[in-house]
């Protein structure tokens, strides 16, 4: 069997931490929508389509964003997660090719899973706490603007972080 072709990406959450990095690798191969909702203040260079929706995700608006995509990438907030079921349905009825999660909990793959029979595929991608995005923001306990550190068990043990730009594929 064939591969399918990719061609139609759109994007939800792009206006956070992750969002320019993604859209800059996305938009070098693909035709790149952005899905936002309608509280959002984000902005994007006028080369992006932007899609606006309701800030529930009504079902109604997502298929007609999804209508004609390819592949949905949904790059919301962890805590924002408990609607991506929703979207992945959505997702599934009209008929996109390929779903990358946000997030990987059991909850959200075993749902992917389900959706594989009616023709969905999915790819997770596991990258690590954003190490740029952390020490920005005194998360992983680094406090760079103190120059202090949290040292977790005895500090030897090897942990692995990406950065903002390798996770966009720089």
């Amino acid at each position: 069997m064939a591969s399918p072709v990719f061609q139609r990406v759109i994007v939800l959450g792009a206006g956070g931490s992750l969002g320019p990095a993604i859209l800059k690798a996305l938009a070098r191969h693909f035709e790149v929508s952005i899905l936002t909702r309608k509280c959002s203040t984000s902005s994007f260079a006028p080369t992006f389509k932007v899609v606006t929706i309701a800030d529930d995700y009504p079902t109604a608006e997502l298929l007609e964003a999804f209508k004609n995509q390819d592949v949905v990438v949904c790059l919301m907030s962890p805590w924002a997660c408990e609607s991506q079921k929703q979207i992945i349905d959505a997702a599934v009825k009209a008929g996109v090719k390929r779903f990358i999660p946000a997030e990987f909990a059991a909850n959200i793959v075993t749902h992917l899973q389900a959706q594989e029979s009616k023709g969905l595929t999915w790819t997770a991608f596991i990258t690590g706490p954003f190490l740029d995005w952390c020490l920005l923001n005194g998360r992983m306990g680094f406090d760079v603007v103190n120059r202090e550190a949290m040292i977790f068990d005895q500090g030897d043990q090897p942990f692995s972080t990406s950065t903002l730009a390798l996770i966009g594929g720089e």
